[in-house]
């Protein structure tokens, strides 16, 4: 893997560990987010990117990034 392809992976790791924070958040003000719109916030259009997001907020799956 080259150096450039190693920053777009974290950085996309990034990304959706941010789209997972941003649905659990949504959660917790009882309005939980679309998949359309959850996708939207994070320049997505992919609304399975989005649902793969939501499932990782209610299984609880911890963000990759947060281990390293």
């Amino acid at each position: 893997m080259h150096g450039d392809d190693a920053a777009a992976d974290g950085s996309e790791m990034d990304v959706n560990a941010a789209a997972v924070a941003a649905y659990r958040a949504s959660l917790d003000t009882g309005a939980p987010l679309a998949e359309r719109k959850l996708a939207a916030m994070f320049g997505k259009t992919s609304r399975r990117w989005a649902r793969n997001r939501i499932a990782e907020a209610a299984e609880g799956v911890a963000p990759a990034t947060a281990t390293q």
